[in-house]
């Protein structure tokens, strides 16, 4: 019998960065707790066969090639799940991280943060902005612990980004009363 802490029978998620890593790993444990899921990533290939892997598993999947630095792509993939699946109920917005290149913090450092910020800060308010339109008042979404020290190959962290995503998380999460 194999270990299931959550019953997620019949709800539909979409998951953003969802071809490698924790996002991978999130869109996989969203089907083994029941779940459809649409994988979101710019990475066709591997964002492909995670689909795969959750059709194995006996859900429904599906691939849909998004950049979540890009509002109008966000608002067209979010539509484009509702359209599918006929609702979402679950949206885990994991797409981020650092962008390396920079040897140091002054080697083009104005554009690195730029990138920064618009994967680990404006993506999340757009994906939140798309979502909340189709899910208000169960918004809930995630956020890294950053790490506390630079990694090496990137000098410009996206430590810097995670307390705006948590401030802008309090302000759309549902008020009691």
């Amino acid at each position: 019998m194999s270990y299931k802490p959550f019953d997620l029978n019949g709800k539909k998620a979409m998951v953003t960065g969802a071809a490698a890593g924790l996002g991978k790993a999130c869109a996989l444990g969203l089907a083994k707790a029941g779940a459809d899921v649409a994988v979101i990533d710019i990475q066709d290939e591997l964002g492909e066969q995670v689909a795969a892997d959750i059709r194995e598993l006996g859900r429904e999947a599906f691939y849909l090639h998004c950049n979540v630095t890009d509002h109008s792509q966000v608002g067209a993939t979010v539509k484009a799940v509702y359209e599918r699946f006929g609702r979402l109920d679950i949206a885990h917005n994991n797409a981020g991280g650092g962008v390396g290149g920079a040897k140091s913090a002054d080697d083009g450092a104005p554009q690195l943060f730029r990138q920064v910020v618009e994967l680990d800060l404006l993506s999340v308010f757009y994906c939140c902005h798309e979502q909340a339109k189709l899910m208000i008042p169960k918004v809930v979404d995630a956020s890294s612990i950053p790490l506390r020290q630079r990694l090496p190959q990137c000098p410009i962290s996206p430590m810097n980004c995670c307390p705006w995503v948590w401030g802008w998380l309090a302000t759309v999460q549902p008020r009691p009363g």
